[in-house]
């Protein structure tokens, strides 16, 4: 708060009284509020943020992701193997904090010893053991690691938006990124997806600068290289950014900002520095050994092992190469998802457009649609710099909505959000001539930039669970879209906090996530062995029929699904903790399977 105020004090001095009182011209009004703007955005969205880490329980994929980034830096290199499934950046930042403020990193090996595809959720029981007195509070510090980078996200949106299109469209960015729910929700989580979108949206950001910096171009080469580098460190999915900063050199290429040869450098640079990152960050182990020695599972990695000379070296790390290859075989052999009451594997055209309809705010998905219709009005307003960005954005849905064979969320294709985020803020471009044309467009856009914040300020704090009020909202917007979309294992502090106001009875559970709920205090057993409990807890997850394992003492639990859930969905809940666990009565669960077995 204190940094916000000053930061406003100086612009102001800076700026002067008459840029508030209107004795100077409207840009430099327009250019103070937008500086003043920024600070008090990243607040509100700091603040949003904080209030969301807090107010969640351990997710599914945090329970691995923490863990590893510990194990990374109490353990050293060996660790690496702990998590190979994405690189490690996002986890080593994340985990930083964490091991300053304190943890209990046990041996990985023991965990090692079960194999690259279970290791990491094995050693998160044990992790979870060995600091279960703290263990909530330190994923919330792990949480509060990765804030700064969404600030930074927000900041270069609104830098990016204000270059292209000025002051307004600055400040309309800020606003689209500070209250996006999926942006709050990621990015006040231990995981990698925000923290990818972030570091691809500043490779692309400098990209775009190197090819308009003049003067400073070699600075903006740099800067971008090590954003690339840190979007590979964060998520094998980051490779698509060469296809994208690809078609953003041959957009300017087109229109002569610069040559064939100086886009030829950039990526070469891009791609050297990335090679030495990576190879510096898993210590060289294993790099320059024979490709063809390692053993792989996915259908690629053998096809490229034979098409190369037995002598090939391997460019990269061991730990690097396997988590790929894992990662790659994990996706070949179908992934669970679920959309519109349909669980299915594999992907669906349809997935993605339904999930952003779903997901999105209804003011957002009005700007959108706005944009579209003012690009369609003006296509010759766009200048160069929009069309690469476009094209940019264009190539990263092709690749990830139409070739992805993962439909589990929208976290898959967070690294779109500020790239639309930009493109939508020219609705409030500042050149005279469109704003005469298009004033009340600029004021439907502001209506509905005040529409999506009031959607994200009424769903504080479970922002991971939002769905708009159009698609059935927090209460049966489940039906739609589920997993990371909706229940992702968040809701054990809402359960105990229901469990308090009645008393704490025992209950039994049918609960997605991977923690164990007496870590929460919660005194439950699971739906497969229910004991004596009049209550039963069931994630929506289940509730849409979906199958997994339940978190015991002793371990996850064999496949469970409920084949009376279309029946349970039918009886009306006692009660509702938060918006993912709905509370059932033992007697109504009972008659729920009978129902199912007389179907």
């Amino acid at each position: 708060m204190f940094l916000t105020i000053g930061t406003i004090a100086i612009l102001y001095q800076q700026t002067g009284f008459r840029a508030m009182t209107g004795k100077v011209d409207q840009s430099r009004k327009w250019k103070f509020i937008a500086r003043s703007g920024c600070a008090i955005l990243i607040l509100a969205h700091a603040v949003l943020s904080v209030i969301s880490a807090a107010s969640n329980s351990v997710t599914f994929d945090e329970y691995a992701h923490l863990p590893a980034g510990v194990a990374y830096w109490k353990q050293g290199w060996p660790a690496f193997a702990m998590h190979n499934l994405s690189p490690p950046l996002a986890r080593l930042v994340a985990a930083a904090p964490v091991v300053i403020a304190g943890v209990e990193s046990p041996d990985v090996r023991p965990d090692l010893a079960h194999g690259p595809q279970n290791a990491h959720w094995d050693y998160g029981k044990t992790f979870e053991r060995a600091n279960a007195s703290r263990y909530q509070r330190l994923f919330v510090i792990g949480r509060l690691g990765l804030l700064p980078v969404s600030c930074l996200g927000l900041w270069l949106v609104w830098k990016w938006a204000g270059e292209l299109y000025g002051a307004k469209s600055a400040l309309a960015a800020g606003v689209l990124w500070a209250f996006n729910p999926d942006l709050i929700a990621h990015g006040s989580l231990v995981g990698t997806d925000a923290f990818t979108a972030v570091a691809m949206l500043a490779a692309t950001y400098l990209w775009w600068k190197f090819f308009d910096g003049h003067g400073q171009r070699k600075l903006w080469l740099i800067l971008g290289a090590v954003a690339f580098a840190a979007a590979q460190l964060s998520k094998f999915t980051a490779m698509i950014l060469v296809p994208m900063l690809a078609v953003m050199a041959i957009c300017r290429i087109a229109d002569r900002t610069i040559t064939w040869r100086r886009a030829l450098i950039g990526l070469l640079t891009c791609a050297a520095l990335s090679w030495i990152a990576i190879n510096a960050i898993y210590g060289f182990r294993g790099t320059f050994t024979r490709f063809s020695a390692h053993q792989f599972q996915s259908r690629p990695m053998p096809t490229l092992q034979s098409a190369l000379p037995k002598w090939w070296p391997s460019l990269l790390p061991r730990e690097y190469l396997r988590g790929f290859d894992i990662q790659k075989f994990e996706t070949e052999s179908g992934v669970l998802a679920f959309v519109l009451g349909d669980a299915y594997r594999w992907s669906r055209w349809y997935y993605y457009p339904v999930a952003l309809a779903s997901k999105l705010p209804v003011g957002a998905i009005g700007l959108i649609l706005l944009s579209i219709g003012f690009l369609v009005a003006k296509p010759q307003a766009a200048g160069a710099g929009e069309i690469s960005l476009l094209a940019a954005l264009g190539v990263f849905l092709l690749l990830v909505i139409v070739l992805a064979d993962v439909n589990i969320g929208v976290r898959y294709i967070l690294p779109a959000y500020p790239l639309a985020i930009v493109l939508i803020s020219r609705i409030w471009r500042d050149r005279a001539e469109t704003v005469r044309s298009f004033w009340s467009t600029q004021r439907v856009g502001w209506a509905l930039l005040s529409i999506m914040m009031g959607e994200s300020l009424l769903a504080a704090p479970r922002y991971l669970s939002f769905i708009n009020f159009a698609a059935g909202g927090q209460t049966s917007g489940w039906r739609i879209v589920n997993d990371s979309n909706f229940d992702w294992g968040q809701g054990l502090l809402d359960l105990r906090r229901w469990l308090d106001a009645h008393g704490n009875p025992p209950i039994a559970m049918a609960y997605f996530g991977r923690v164990n709920p007496r870590v929460y205090g919660i005194n439950y057993s699971p739906i497969t062995a229910p004991g004596d409990s009049p209550l039963v807890a069931v994630s929506t997850y289940y509730l849409n029929g979906l199958t997994h394992r339940l978190p015991t003492d002793d371990g996850a639990t064999s496949w469970v699904s409920l084949p009376y859930a279309r029946e349970l969905r039918e009886i009306e809940p006692l009660d509702r903790a938060g918006p993912t666990i709905y509370i059932y009565r033992a007697t109504d669960v009972a008659l729920a399977a009978r129902r199912a077995r007389n179907r």
